[in-house]
């Protein structure tokens, strides 16, 4: 048994249709011509595994934006912490969607998704008969690699503990209920999808939202499973949205005590001094420049809209926060060393709750010329 379900905002006027947390989505089940426009899954994949030279993948994607018939990305952005305050439509210029097509990323219909899980059911045999990919394959995929640790659950999220939590090969495995559950969540900025499997009852869903509403998301995952495994009907989106509510309330309240009660001391240097090409090994450069209300501003160099102006926080550090409201404010820091110049400058995100995507701690810049003594 598969089917594959899409959870659609959609706009009509100026009213967002379901933008009531509490009805915040409308199930379509199998829509053919939901998203068809893609592509199939296959061709979709090569082109996105092209060398840099061939970027198909890309003018798919911003073909994309000329059809009427599309979904909107959605997500409550723009107050101190991404999750509050009403649902908007975020930009779908995005090219977060175009930079994760070399990670595997699959854009396809509801009719293709469907074939695609029927595939995986069948250990790589499509649902026309040819096989895909080997058995041993499909078994590797399962497999687990890699035991994940697992805490505490939240309160209200007790009965999903797992005995044992492990990540395999694109797959995350678990139990639940006795059963063995494969699945895996994702998602690009305003979209999110949760694929499911329960290979020992031949089940196998999907569910694909336009929205960041993650309790919606993971609440419908467990009560399919929690239906297919014959369970009492427990409310897991409500659950769910109690829990994100908490962590959010958390989160405001960390991010209001830290605004509150900066040190008064700094800057350390000349505004102009902070100014500059640096160069992170991974990530490429980053600019400060004069300017903004504050005296500086930043820009990631090969991330448009990454760019916003600097605010001074407390010492040498500052916050930065970017002309895009999807993109997570962050911290700013610069070190100085013993000559008085900026030698270092390390980022993280004012939030506590940013996704992990945004992972501004692993940036490591340093000055231009600097960086380029230390690479010879």
């Amino acid at each position: 048994m598969v089917e594959s379900t899409a959870l659609e905002m959609r706009r009509t006027g100026n009213r967002t249709v379901g933008s009531n947390p509490t009805l915040s989505a409308t199930p379509i089940i199998k829509v053919g011509n939901c998203g068809e426009t893609r592509g199939p899954a296959g061709r979709g994949m090569r082109q996105s595994l092209r060398p840099p030279r061939a970027p198909r993948h890309w003018r798919r994607w911003r073909a994309l934006r000329l059809t009427a018939n599309r979904a909107l990305p959605y997500g409550r952005v723009g107050g101190p912490v991404r999750g509050l305050g009403p649902l908007r439509a975020l930009d779908e210029r995005d090219q977060l969607g175009e930079a994760s097509t070399p990670a595997g990323l699959l854009a396809m219909s509801a009719n293709d998704l469907t074939k695609w899980l029927q595939l995986q059911l069948a250990h790589g045999r499509s649902p026309s008969g040819t096989r895909v990919f080997s058995d041993s394959s499909a078994a590797a995929m399962w497999d687990p690699q890699v035991i994940e640790p697992q805490g505490p659950q939240p309160a209200g999220l007790e009965g999903l503990k797992a005995l044992f939590k492990a990540y395999a090969l694109g797959w995350e495995v678990s139990d639940y209920g006795g059963e063995r559950i494969v699945m895996h969540p994702g998602g690009v900025f305003g979209f999110i999808t949760m694929v499911v499997l329960i290979p020992d009852r031949d089940v196998g869903f999907a569910l694909t939202m336009n929205a960041e509403e993650s309790p919606v998301l993971r609440g419908l995952t467990y009560e399919l499973i929690d239906h297919y495994l014959g369970r009492p009907k427990v409310d897991w989106v409500a659950r769910y949205t109690r829990y994100r509510d908490d962590r959010l309330g958390d989160a405001l309240k960390a991010v209001q005590s830290s605004a509150a009660a900066p040190a008064k001391v700094g800057p350390s240097l000349p505004l102009s001094s902070y100014a500059g090409h640096y160069v992170d090994p991974w990530y490429g450069r980053m600019t400060i420049a004069p300017g903004g209300p504050s005296g500086l501003t930043l820009s990631f160099d090969d991330t448009p809209r990454m760019a916003g102006p600097l605010e001074h926080y407390q010492y040498d550090s500052f916050i930065v926060r970017f002309t895009d409201p999807g993109i997570e404010p962050a911290y700013v820091t610069f070190n100085i060393g013993a000559a008085g110049e900026v030698e270092r400058i390390k980022l993280k995100p004012v939030s506590p709750t940013a996704d992990f995507s945004f992972d501004y701690q692993d940036l490591d810049f340093a000055p231009v010329a600097a960086a380029s003594k230390e690479a010879k």
